[in-house]
């Protein structure tokens, strides 16, 4: 599931209600819900933006962790591969 969602653009993933949903349920797989933290494993920022004082600081390094295991994870051929159905979702 990382993988599909990983593949789809940016630009296709606001307002698209079956990215939302999939995106929803891979963080449930981990144990989180995605609306108690605003940290993601498919945000692809480099560095946090919140201050050191912040919790979300230090959440953001640990969702950043698993975010590398899954991209380990991810071949180039499954990147090739990537989620046609969801990408094309409105």
């Amino acid at each position: 599931m990382f993988r599909a969602l990983e593949s789809v653009p940016p630009s296709m993933r606001k307002d698209n209600p079956e990215f939302r949903a999939r995106d929803l349920a891979l963080h449930g797989m981990f144990g989180r819900e995605r609306f108690c933290s605003v940290c993601a494993v498919l945000d692809r920022d480099a560095a946090p933006c919140w201050p050191l004082s912040m919790p979300s600081h230090h959440a953001w390094h640990k969702v950043r962790a698993v975010r590398l295991a899954l991209l380990e994870g991810v071949t180039p051929a499954d990147e090739a591969r990537g989620s046609p159905s969801i990408a094309k979702s409105p």
